[in-house]
């Protein structure tokens, strides 16, 4: 109801103002000219163009997680490409971030924390004497040298680099504010509520090791003509709030080197069985927590949701609509995210 307030609002001061497309609507209504039709076609789309953002559609990956009368929520991210604000129900998810006693991310960087964020640079970035590069074909070689990213990478973060190369292809160059996470870490921060790593050091090595290898690197150069067409439908699939699914007709690869039990098992099992344990002791500590992660670790095998419920946590997905109004500035952001 708020928004539909608000749009009425936008639209009584245009007629104050004396625009042109409401002064030439209610002209023409006063006129009698034109069928009433085209009367209520012209008014609907200019209400659906002024008010059209104030509405966004689907349902997020957003869960209320109960236990002892304490309330925490969990938000599963894209961890780039989609705005906290463009997500339905947004202002609600600020909401309870805003309100909660302790954030738990993956990383729990923080603006301050760079020592760990330089610790997991130098360990997870840097490939010795360019070895990795070295051991790629010449073409891909050659290929990424055109694309300008560096030789210096290990496989994990140049299959990183081909990715966010991939996506601001398809969403230009903002995608760096497009951090969900970054956005959720900033807005703690700036609330002094006190945020917490998921991962650690030794957590995330496994990861790295069997995930992101020399051929995974070769297949996503083969196949990265088709990246924009599969990042697009990523994007779009989330935003509407359906389970991830093969995407038919585009890049199947890089759906499916996230579709097997290697991937569920180093990625996702022995992480979320620590997440849990983590989560389950602050929840002794803290009233209301809000954990934000990738959409994997709670939609998928081995999930947080499963093993929590396991152990009397009632947890639902919630469903609203309601907008972000700019509680989080690109500034910041982008602050932030570099």
């Amino acid at each position: 109801m708020k928004y539909i307030i608000k749009c009425f609002k936008f639209l009584f001061v245009l007629k104050k103002k004396k625009q042109p497309v409401f002064k030439g609507l209610t002209d023409r209504i006063r006129s009698g000219k034109g069928s009433e039709i085209s009367l209520l076609s012209v008014f609907f789309l200019f209400l659906t163009i002024s008010c059209g953002p104030l509405f966004p559609t689907g349902k997020p990956f957003f869960w209320k997680v109960e236990k002892d009368g304490k309330t925490s929520y969990f938000l599963g991210t894209n961890h780039y490409g989609i705005s906290l604000k463009e997500l339905p129900c947004s202002g609600t998810i600020l909401k309870k971030l805003k309100s909660s006693d302790l954030v738990l991310t993956e990383l729990g960087e923080g603006i301050q924390d760079t020592r760990q964020l330089k610790e997991w640079k130098q360990t997870f970035t840097i490939s010795p004497n360019n070895e990795d590069f070295n051991r790629l074909s010449p073409e891909s070689q050659k290929f990424l040298e055109q694309k300008g990213i560096s030789k210096e990478l290990t496989y994990f973060n140049l299959g990183y680099e081909l990715h966010f190369l991939c996506l601001k292809k398809a969403i230009g160059e903002k995608t760096a504010l497009t951090s969900m996470d970054a956005q959720v870490e900033f807005v703690a921060t700036r609330s002094n509520i006190p945020l917490q790593a998921l991962d650690t050091l030794e957590l995330r090595k496994p990861v790295i090791k069997h995930i992101t290898t020399k051929e995974d690197i070769e297949k996503q150069i083969k196949f990265f003509p088709l990246c924009l067409k599969y990042i697009r439908y990523d994007i779009a699939t989330y935003k509407s709030g359906e389970e991830p699914s093969a995407p038919k007709g585009l890049n199947k690869w890089l759906h499916n080197r996230y579709s097997t039990g290697e991937f569920d098992q180093w990625a996702l099992k022995h992480r979320n069985e620590k997440w849990a344990t983590q989560f389950k002791k602050a929840h002794q500590n803290h009233d209301r927590i809000f954990m934000a992660a990738g959409l994997y670790h709670f939609t998928r095998a081995f999930n947080l949701i499963d093993m929590l419920r396991r152990d009397g946590f009632d947890i639902e997905r919630v469903s609203c609509q309601d907008s972000l109004h700019n509680e989080i500035s690109d500034q910041g952001l982008a602050l932030y995210a570099n």
